[in-house]
Order: C-alpha cells, then structure tokens, then sequence
C-alpha cells in the first residue's frame, strides 16, 4: 500500500512539475563536463554554459574543433580546460548506464550538491545534421544548435535528470518503452529518421 500511495505521488509531482517548472539555479562557481564540445549543440553549451559563469571542460575527439572552442571561451573571459576523448565506440562507453549508474550512486550515497543531467538530442532535429530526411517531416521541424543548448541548459539549470530535443520527445520515449519491440520498429520505420527512440 505504501508504494502504491508513493507511486501516485510522484505522479501527482511530475505533473505539477510539468506545468510549474522549478525556478532556474544560477551557474556561477559550478564546474560543467561537457562532451562532444568541438562543435554544433555540444559547442554552443559550452559557449552558453561559459556565459552563464560555470567553468567548463571541454571533451572531444577533435583537439583541433576543441581548442577553437575552448579559446573562443576565454577571449570570451570564461573560463575553459580542453580534453581529448573518443567515446563513440558504445561498447567502450555506454553513455546511458553510466548517466543512471552514477545517479543512483549519488543516490544510494545521499550525495547532495551533484547532479546529472543524461540529454537526449535527436540529430535529425538539429539544422546541420539536415542531410538526413524524413518520411513525414511535418512531424519535427528544426532548430539551431543555438536553441538546442538553449533548451537543454533550461533543463541542467531546473536539475531534470533527464531531457531531449526537442522536450517532447522525451515523454515518446518513455511510452514507446512500454510498448513491444515490434511496435517501437514500426513506428520508427513510419517516421523513418533511423533513430531509436525507446
């Protein structure tokens, strides 16, 4: 009976959530990784996240894209550290268990003061991903990697475990999860953008 009274409660939180949003935390003094910060949304947070006042870390395979992000920030007067890693090959990095594992860690710990933020940005969304096509494009429409950022440092700064752009396509995730497998495939075939969303 408890946890069917928690259950509902949180329900009841994540809908209040939805349509009163927690106000915005500033980012001064707050140390941000960013991955995949030599170019597109991954540049613009770090550019953005620099604005704001947060020191950034700079990771990306591509020392050179990197260091002209990392010197744009500082020109900027921001503070900014480059790093080089490659963390496209999955079985090296699963990048969503480590988000959840490290989460539940800080939980299990009562780690306060640490939070993660696991973003999901869907590429055929974004402008310079715009050679790949949809079937049905009226669906998505899309946005700048400017907005991108934008939309996912709303999400970092409200401390939202997890996001998406565009926002909607978060909440198609977790229902299409709950459905078979072969219903996820079709639907992915109808809308024919190649990525998986569940």
């Amino acid at each position: 009976m408890w946890v069917v009274v928690n259950t509902n409660y949180a329900i009841l939180q994540a809908v209040y959530g939805f349509f009163n949003p927690p106000p915005l935390k500033s980012l001064k003094t707050e140390t941000a990784l960013i991955i995949g910060s030599g170019r597109g949304v991954g540049r613009q947070i770090a550019i953005q996240l620099s604005e704001l006042g947060a020191v950034v870390l700079c990771v990306d395979k591509n020392v050179t894209n990197n260091e002209d992000t990392v010197k744009l920030i500082r020109s900027r007067g921001g503070k900014a550290y480059i790093y080089e890693c490659d963390i496209i090959r999955k079985e090296n990095f699963a990048v969503q268990g480590l988000a959840e594992s490290l989460m539940e860690h800080l939980r299990i710990n009562k780690t306060d003061g640490v939070y993660v933020t696991l973003t999901h940005i869907y590429p055929f969304i974004v402008d310079e991903n715009s050679d790949l096509r949809l079937r049905i494009s009226s669906y998505f429409g899309t946005i700048t990697p400017e907005k991108a950022a934008k939309s996912i440092l709303d999400s970092v700064r409200r401390n939202y475990p997890e996001a998406s752009v565009p926002k909607h396509l978060l909440y198609l995730g977790h229902i299409l999860r709950i459905l078979p497998r072969k219903a996820t495939v079709l639907i992915r075939d109808l809308l024919d953008t190649g990525v998986d969303f569940a």
